[in-house]
C-alpha cells in the first residue's frame, strides 16, 4: 500500500494530511487467476474433443474405402483378427498390426515369423499364420510352411513368396470389434456421435472466447476504477 503526503495551509497554519492509494484487491487478482486458469481448461478440452472427433472420422473413411476392413496408417496395415487359429499370440478381435512385404527383405522371414498371406488359389482369404519351416526351389524361390499356433497340423500348402502381403509386428488388443462395428452398419451411430462432440467443442470453443472477452472488461473496468480513485 503507498502513502502520500499532502501538506496545507490554513489560516496561517500548516497542516499534513496522508492519502492511501488504493492497490488492487487480492480478491480481484484470485477472480482473474480463477477465470484464466478456466478459459486454458476449456481451451484444452475442446482440443482433445476435436482430435477424438477427427481420429474417429477418419478411421470411419479408411475403413469404408477398405473392403477387407484394413487400415493403412503411417506405412502399418492395420488388419482384424477374425479367426481364433492363431491364439494366444492374436485373439479374436484384435487388430493385428502388418509391415508390408515390400518394405520387409524375404530372407528376413524365418521360422517363428507370422505372417500374412494370400491362401494359395484362394487370393481372397487372408490368413496370419508363424512360420514354421522355410524353403527353397531349384531356383531359389522361397516358401513357407506356416500353422496357426492353435493349430495341430501344419497347413496343407506351402506359400510362396509372392502371397505374403507382410509380417506381423504387433497387435491392439479389442480394437478389431470396433472396426468389425463400423463394417456392418454401426458407422452412422459413430457418425452422430462424433457429430454430438463436435457440437459440444464449438460451444465449448465460443464458451471459452465469451470467458476471455469477459476477463478482458473485467481488468479494464479495474484499471480505469483505480486510475479515477482519489
Amino acid at each position: 500500500m503507498g502513502v502520500m503526503t499532502t501538506t496545507e495551509c490554513v489560516s496561517g497554519a500548516t497542516e499534513t494530511r496522508e492519502s492511501v492509494e488504493p492497490l488492487p484487491s487480492r480478491t480481484n487478482k484470485r477472480e482473474r487467476g480463477a477465470v484464466r486458469w478456466f478459459v486454458v481448461i476449456h481451451r484444452t478440452t475442446t482440443l482433445l474433443l476435436g482430435l477424438v472427433v477427427t481420429a474417429t472420422l477418419a478411421l470411419v473413411v479408411l475403413i469404408h474405402l477398405s473392403p477387407s476392413g484394413a487400415v493403412r496408417v503411417f506405412g502399418v496395415e492395420a488388419r482384424p483378427v477374425r479367426s481364433g487359429s492363431m491364439e494366444p499370440a492374436l485373439e479374436v478381435g484384435d487388430v493385428a498390426l502388418i509391415k508390408p512385404a515390400a518394405a520387409t527383405p524375404s530372407d528376413s522371414i524365418r521360422v517363428g515369423s507370422i505372417i500374412t498371406f494370400r491362401a494359395p488359389g484362394r487370393d481372397s482369404m487372408i490368413i496370419s499364420h508363424r512360420v514354421t519351416a522355410v524353403q527353397a526351389d531349384a531356383t531359389g524361390q522361397r516358401s513357407f510352411i506356416t500353422r496357426g499356433d492353435a493349430n495341430s497340423a501344419p497347413d496343407g500348402t506351402a506359400v510362396p513368396d509372392d502371397n505374403v502381403i507382410g509380417v506381423v509386428t504387433g497387435r491392439i488388443p479389442r480394437l478389431g470389434y470396433v472396426m468389425h462395428s463400423l463394417t456392418q452398419g454401426r458407422a452412422l451411430l459413430v457418425v452422430c456421435c462424433s457429430a454430438v462432440l463436435s457440437s459440444c467443442a464449438l460451444w465449448l470453443a465460443r464458451r471459452s472466447q465469451a470467458l476471455a472477452a469477459a476477463q478482458t472488461v473485467n481488468q479494464e473496468a479495474i484499471q480505469q476504477q483505480q486510475e479515477t480513485t482519489p
